[in-house]
């Protein structure tokens, strides 16, 4: 933040309008508020906090009583309706605010006697940005007829706050007290208690301050300056400090295992290596490997790592400075290629962390080419594994084939042999066969009896059927003497003719009966004609 401006009336010892023009003052960098005790030297600060917090720099707990906001009025203007205000202007994150306050005061009542409480004000601007050149012009060296020590005097001052009067030239911000301290903290980042710790410090604490004794000094600086809010940033910077610290342990205890993981794992690859089946070059040698071989670019790399390390060099004879009894890689164990120390932890500090990250890259470039070449050879083991497969499915397809040839031959031979042994009961079959066709006429006149038969029993039953009913009727000799005695009696045409159709009717009967029978005695003979067929075949 950097102040422009200020302008105030009726404020403490000022009874009259005063300003000063910052703008001026802080051209040589620094400037010093002199005078006597009493003079308004605190009063001046006093007005600058109460712009932009509604409140004075003396009183930092806000407490009423000697100092508080509402006695910021100057004693002078108790009988008088001048307006008490302050109006400071100042920049911040590259725009100019303008901040106007009034204080909460007693005045003389306008009408009557007595007073009148007028209430506490505020508002707050910026500067347009169309207007942000010019007014920044008005603080140029050439703009100020003053020297670079003097306040300006209100006339120099007036120019600023009569820019901001023109209309367009400001962008309202706040128009309450109370929204411009949210503002202001906003802007500056900075509420009322940290503003009069660290940037505007009062001076009767100060003073103090020169005349405690150590501790009293100690606990004056933390009220002074919030070093209760640096303690709290201490704890906090030590809670992350213990957490960070849990934290890496606990990624260093992760690389550890992993790292021993990754090294059991290129001690299995190196076994298998070892411990694997020769291989057969093209040229027919044996094709065999040495670990020495493998490592020997990692041993180089690490003597010239911890040679590095340890500041050691090789002289043109051919022999090293390195001291005696000083521990080199050679000397040490397959766990510095991991970045290891003897324990199994990480070596560092022994080592830095660049030093152990290029072993580590090292290490597993050997460890990648033993991969490979355990690769290499488990796939030349599985290339001839799969020849030797594709060979025996090729034996056991022609196995398979062959055998089914077998199987087919076996089962033709055993087809052949059923019916070598099932010749005789064929020809039989055959003979059979045979007397059936022969005997095919006598089957079909065997059909005809059988259905002449049933026939047969059909009539017969339709003829038993006729004679239970004609044994229910009367004989046709009664029949005609009752139609004679029933139409003498009833001497009627009509019941004669009644007994004649009665009559009739049953005559009709006899005859279908008498055909039955006669039908009947053809069936009987035809049946035993079928018979004598029969017997004679």
């Amino acid at each position: 933040m950097k102040l422009i401006a200020l302008k105030f009336r009726g404020v403490g010892p000022y009874k009259g309008e005063y300003a000063i023009d910052f703008a001026a003052l802080t051209r040589s960098h620094m400037f010093l508020i002199d005078g006597e005790t009493g003079a308004g030297k605190t009063t001046l600060l006093d007005c600058v906090t109460f712009a932009l917090y509604g409140s004075i720099s003396s009183n930092t707990e806000n407490k009423i009583g000697v100092g508080d906001r509402n006695r910021l009025r100057s004693r002078f203007l108790e009988a008088s309706a001048d307006e008490t205000y302050v109006h400071l202007i100042f920049e911040e994150g590259g725009h100019c605010y303008a901040v106007r306050r009034t204080p909460e005061y007693e005045r003389p009542k306008q009408r009557g006697d007595g007073t009148t409480k007028q209430n506490a004000t505020g508002k707050m601007v910026r500067v347009a940005n169309d207007y942000e050149m010019a007014f920044a012009a008005l603080t140029d060296d050439s703009a100020v007829s003053a020297d670079a020590g003097s306040t300006g005097g209100l006339a120099a001052v007036d120019r600023y706050f009569d820019f901001l009067d023109e209309p367009g030239h400001t962008v309202a911000v706040a128009s309450r007290a109370s929204e411009v301290g949210k503002e202001v903290v906003r802007l500056l980042g900075l509420d009322r208690s940290q503003f009069s710790k660290t940037i505007m410090l009062a001076q009767g604490q100060f003073a103090q301050f020169l005349r405690m004794g150590p501790e009293d000094r100690t606990k004056l600086v933390k009220e002074l300056f919030g070093a209760e809010e640096y303690e709290a940033i201490q704890d906090e910077l030590d809670t992350k400090r213990k957490e960070f610290g849990d934290k890496v342990d606990g990624q260093r205890a992760a690389l550890e295992e992993r790292i021993r993981a990754a090294r059991e794992n290129a001690e299995r690859i190196v076994e298998r290596l070892e411990s694997g089946r020769p291989s057969v070059s093209d040229s027919g040698e044996t094709d065999t490997w040495d670990r020495a071989k493998v490592f020997q670019l990692s041993d180089s790399a690490e003597s010239d790592i911890q040679s590095g390390l340890e500041g050691s060099c090789v002289s043109d004879s051919g022999e090293s400075d390195t001291p005696d009894g000083q521990e080199t890689s050679e000397t040490r164990g397959d766990a510095w290629r991991w970045g290891l120390n003897e324990s199994g932890a990480i070596d560092e500090p022994a080592r830095s962390e660049t030093d152990i990250v290029e072993q580590l890259q090292v290490t597993l470039r050997d460890v990648e080419a033993d991969a490979q070449r355990l690769l290499a050879q488990t796939e030349s083991q599985v290339s001839k594994a799969d020849d030797k497969l594709a060979e025996a499915q090729r034996r056991n397809e022609a196995a398979c084939e062959l055998r089914e040839s077998y199987e087919e031959t076996q089962s033709a031979r055993n087809r052949a042999d059923e019916l070598k042994s099932r010749k005789p009961d064929i020809a039989k079959q055959r003979r059979q066969i045979a007397q059936a066709r022969q005997a095919a006429p006598i089957v079909a006149k065997q059909a005809e009896c059988e259905a002449a038969q049933a026939k047969l029993d059909d009539c017969n039953a339709r003829i038993a059927d006729i004679a239970t009913a004609l044994a229910n009727f009367e004989s046709k000799k009664t029949l005609q003497q009752r139609h004679q005695e029933a139409v003498a009696e009833a001497a009627g045409e009509e019941a004669a003719n009644k007994a004649l159709e009665i009559a009739q009717t049953h005559a009709e009967n006899l005859r279908k009966a008498t055909k039955a029978a006669e039908q009947v005695k053809q069936a009987s003979q035809k049946v035993e004609a079928c018979e004598a067929a029969q017997t004679k075949a």
